[in-house]
């Protein structure tokens, strides 16, 4: 991935811890900030506590709270981009817009981390989740 020059904050809310560090080590390898959370309260409760600006958001809509998260940090944000993480266990509409989705490796499937990077940098790309200077 590209290192963006500005560090961008990346959000991850997501039950799946593994999967949310995994995520998180992409993210942070490539010079992004992230911040993890496991449900949208405590995501609300870290981003009110570290005050910092969110840029990319990437989260399982079928956790609660996430209306509540969304809307907050769609209010306060300027351009930010929400990515939706899909899987087996939820085929939840969200009642928010969104920008692109993932979807998560199930169960025993084989995973690239390769393959993950290229998607990585596919959807940033696809969000312009770069700063522009």
């Amino acid at each position: 991935m590209t290192e963006p020059q500005d560090p961008y904050t990346v959000l991850i809310v997501d039950d799946d811890v593994a999967f949310v560090w995994w995520l998180g080590e992409m993210f942070t390898e490539a010079g992004y900030q992230v911040i993890p959370a496991l449900n949208g309260n405590q995501a609300l409760s870290l981003v009110g506590n570290l005050q910092v600006e969110i840029n990319v958001l990437i989260v399982n809509t079928a956790l609660s709270g996430v209306g509540q998260l969304v809307k907050s940090l769609a209010e306060s944000a300027g351009d930010l981009k929400i990515v939706l993480i899909h899987d087996n266990r939820n085929s939840k509409t969200p009642n928010f817009r969104y920008d692109a989705s993932l979807t998560r490796p199930v169960g025993r499937e084989p995973v690239s981390r390769e393959d993950w990077l290229r998607k990585l940098r596919t959807l940033l790309k696809q969000l312009e989740a770069t700063p522009h200077r």
